[in-house]
């Protein structure tokens, strides 16, 4: 697989914009029909720290946007590259509970989860589709 086809944005193949395309779907809808989760917004392609993921779920409160999750779909030969993204930016911000790389290279989708422990740290990517943070199941998203 060439370079192009793991770049971010317009580089991005018509799988991987649809993936983002549902998963910000299903969060947005979930916040505005569930009360419980209305002040979660869902962007695409917001710079966080100098890096852009796919997806960011903010805490929206007080004109405060505080981000909670990270998402990103990837292929398999950007899959570590993504990976070491997401646990930077957990790194670096301590707001960001949860993480997801998603591997789009096969017919089954692969998920990949970072959460943040109760010590604090950063968890070894998990094979979960469970966001906990909007109480979803990925899998049934996409």
């Amino acid at each position: 697989m060439s370079k192009i086809a793991w770049l971010s944005g317009v580089g991005n193949s018509k799988k991987h914009q649809e993936i983002i395309a549902d998963l910000l779907y299903a969060f947005i809808k979930k916040a505005k029909t569930v009360k419980k989760y209305s002040k979660f917004k869902a962007l695409p392609e917001i710079v966080l720290d100098s890096k852009v993921p796919d997806i960011v779920v903010y805490n929206f409160s007080r004109n405060t946007y505080t981000p909670v999750a990270i998402f990103e779909i990837c292929y398999s030969v950007s899959l570590n590259d993504d990976l070491a993204k997401c646990q930077k930016l957990m790194s670096n911000d301590s707001n960001i509970k949860e993480a997801f790389v998603i591997d789009i290279s096969n017919d089954t989708l692969v998920f990949n989860r970072l959460y943040r422990l109760k010590n604090g740290n950063i968890s070894k990517p998990k094979k979960s589709s469970e966001f906990e943070t909007m109480n979803l199941d990925l899998s049934d998203i996409i």
